[in-house]
């Protein structure tokens, strides 16, 4: 009998490559949120900074100067956290998205293993036909050629 031969293992070697890229890119989107994340977290703490010591200045007289310039910077920050906060909206969809195409390529793996498995079975049943036609032949020839030595 010939060797097992699975005609889709080409497909199933792609897609498991697939699948591997696939995870790094969902890997490398999360590093990407992180990255933002801690980004937007120290904008958030530098806005509450300003606003702390724009609460301290207020009470101190002759430090006028330096509240007008605090005031004025603090809405620059908050703009600069919102880009940040959209960034990371963004970067949370392109996780989103990587993640369902994992999904996707995950599945195709698991479907051209299991029918891998199917045929392997398939040929292994097969297999284990043709070596018991082969003992049952051996046997039957075997028994004939006592019954004919008897005779």
């Amino acid at each position: 009998m010939k060797a097992f031969y699975f005609r889709l293992q080409k497909k199933l070697d792609i897609s498991v490559q697939e699948e591997k890229a696939a995870k790094e890119r969902v890997q490398a989107c999360k590093a990407e949120c992180e990255r933002i994340a801690e980004e937007l977290s120290g904008v958030e703490d530098r806005i509450r900074q300003i606003q702390e010591s724009i609460r301290v200045l207020s009470g101190e007289p002759g430090s006028y100067h330096k509240l007008l310039l605090k005031k004025e910077y603090l809405p620059v920050l908050k703009g600069n956290a919102h880009a940040i906060k959209e960034n990371l909206h963004n970067a949370e969809k392109r996780l989103e998205e990587e993640r369902k195409m994992l999904m996707a390529k995950m599945q195709e793996t698991q479907i051209l293993e299991k029918i891998k498995e199917k045929q392997w079975r398939d040929y292994m049943y097969q297999l284990q036909a043709e070596e018991q036609k082969v003992i049952d032949e051996a046997a039957a020839g075997s028994h004939l050629r006592k019954s004919r030595t008897i005779v």
